[in-house]
This record gives C-alpha cells, structure tokens and sequence, in this order.
C-alpha cells in the first residue's frame, strides 16, 4: 500500500490518470497528488529533461517567468543576508538576477551542484519549480527548513492544481518529471507541520513561507533517504 510521501497517509484510493497516462494516488489529509511510484522517471530521464529546458538568462520569456517569485522577495532583501537557489538546475539564473541587484546567492541542486549548500542559516531559501519533482516531499521539507533561519523566507514557485476534474488534461501533469502536485490546502498543511507562516500568495503557484521560532513544529515519523 502506498503511503502519501508528504504526510505518510495511506493512499489506497483515489487513483487518477494524467493525459499521459501516469498513474497518481490523491492524499484525502494533506491534499498532495503523488506520482505512483512505478512511473517515476529515472535519474537518467529527468537530468536529460532538464538539459533540454532554454533556461537561460537569455531566455527573456524564462527571465520574466522567475522574476514572478523574484519580484515580492526583492524588497525584503538587504545586504549581508544569506540567500540560496534549492534546486536551481544547470544554469543558476535566478543566481545571476540576484547578482545584478547586487545579491549573492548560492546554488544547490542534486545533479548539477549537489556541493553548494555552503550555510546552516539562510535568510531566504528559493525553490523555484521544484517541488514538484521531489520523490520524497517529506524529507526535502525538512532540509530545506532545517537550512532557514528563524524568521526567514522560504519562497516557492510551483503550480497548484484547483480542480481534480481538470487533472487528467492538465498541462503541468503531462511532464514526466512531475511528481507531486500541491493544492493550496497542501500548502497550509505544510505551513502547520514546518512551523511556517505564509506572508504572501498569488493564487496559484508562487507563496512566500516565514519561518516561525515561536511555533512548534509537528513532524511526522520520516526515514530520510540516503
């Protein structure tokens, strides 16, 4: 039986078809959709996916996409804080628009820069289109959290699904490297396990997380993968 990778909920039902014909399993407690296991992509797959994306800074139509979770996080930045791209893919643009408001940023990504995790402390954490290639939500949450500071940002961009009936056509479903799906109850979910505040949404795939000292955490059992 297949447990909910975010809550570990059993996911005995609910079972949904994607227009490619994928298989995922609906979390009725946390509201994540999860790829069925079988029909993850392998490693081999989804760095040459990756390699194919024209994410670079060139790209003016990718500029202006990440400047859609860039632009309610540059006023909050001031000098000397600790900022880092999680999962910033083989060319760290995001980096580079940093760099040009006078920013530094370091890079992590588990094939392309899995030694750039430099801190213990940062003040603002990016995950641009990320989440949703995570095989074990649970477990990255956590390092991710574990990484922020107290009162810093998590910011993440990924597109939440609204409506199970449009799931199966959903254009964000079709990529293979696609592997869990996040409902805005999702994420007030994982606002309440991560001791997080959400200070900022648009509505449909970019939210600003804080991260709150005066909260308990409510953590459920995980075995982290190596």
């Amino acid at each position: 039986m297949q447990a909910c990778p975010l809550c570990n909920n059993s996911l005995s039902g609910n079972l949904l078809q994607s227009a490619d014909l994928r298989r995922h399993r609906l979390c009725n407690h946390c509201h994540l959709i999860a790829t069925v296991p079988t029909f993850h992509a392998t490693s081999e797959q989804e760095i040459q996916r990756y390699l194919t994306h024209n994410n670079s800074i060139q790209n003016s139509d990718y500029v202006a996409f990440l400047n859609r979770i860039l632009s309610p996080v540059l006023p909050m930045l001031t000098d000397h804080m600790h900022l880092l791209d999680y999962g910033c893919g083989p060319l760290p643009v995001l980096s580079e628009l940093l760099a040009s408001k006078g920013f530094s940023c370091d890079n992590y990504d588990i094939y392309f820069f899995q030694d750039g995790i430099q801190k213990h402390n940062y003040d603002v954490i990016f995950a641009s289109e990320c989440f949703e290639h995570f095989r074990h939500p649970l477990s990255e949450i956590q390092k991710i959290t574990n990484l922020l500071a107290n009162d810093g940002i998590l910011a993440i961009m990924t597109e939440r699904y609204t409506d199970l009936q449009r799931f199966k056509n959903w254009y964000y479903a079709r990529d293979i490297t696609h592997i869990a799906f996040y409902h805005k109850k999702t994420i007030e979910y994982i606002c309440s396990q991560f001791k997080l505040d959400c200070i900022y949404d648009d509505g449909k795939r970019v939210c600003l997380l804080q991260k709150s000292h005066s909260k308990t955490a409510k953590l459920p059992e995980v075995s982290v993968p190596a």
